[in-house]
């Protein structure tokens, strides 16, 4: 696949992907800002996703581990995992924002897109730790609650009040 040229057209490769590698695949160093447009995206019900890493409803089989379990090498992988999905979704909704807010000032994509970067680097942490827990992504529930929260943002106030976002 082609290196993406612009803000949006990264955003909707990091947003639609179904390979977990392009979506943790920071933004060439060069993006062009997309020119103002009365454009409107819209919402998937989830983010693009390989069919193993869909967010679905909680079935009972992965609760929340309580503190005394984040002992055992398994409840904390548990843990790690609810976190990777967690800063998955902060990636993906990231460039939701950015797609829905093409004509919001550059200071507030460049911000959205360097906060991008850090949660795909947040994501790739939280991976490599689980699987050194002996787990892969995907073995427990992965929660869709912060998408569907958040996705319906309809304006940059919005989005970063809801995410109590700062940059």
């Amino acid at each position: 696949m082609a290196d993406p040229e612009t803000i949006s057209e990264f955003a909707q490769r990091v947003l639609m992907s179904d390979s977990l590698e392009e979506k943790l695949t920071h933004a060439p160093r060069h993006l062009i800002l997309d020119p103002p447009s009365k454009e409107t995206i819209a919402i998937p019900d989830t983010p693009g996703r390989p069919s193993h890493l869909l967010p679905s409803s909680n079935d009972g089989r992965s609760p929340f581990p309580s503190t005394h379990q984040i002992e055992d090498e398994e409840q904390r992988a548990i843990l790690l995992h609810f976190f990777a999905n967690h800063e998955l979704l902060a990636v993906e909704l990231m460039a939701l924002a950015l797609l829905k807010f093409p004509n919001a000032p550059d200071s507030f994509r460049k911000g959205v897109l360097h906060t991008l970067k850090e949660e795909q680097n947040h994501t790739r942490w939280y991976l490599k730790r689980i699987e050194e827990c002996g787990v892969k992504f995907g073995d427990y529930h992965l929660s869709p609650m912060i998408w569907s929260h958040i996705s319906p943002m309809e304006s940059p106030l919005d989005y970063v009040s809801t995410l109590s976002l700062t940059f």
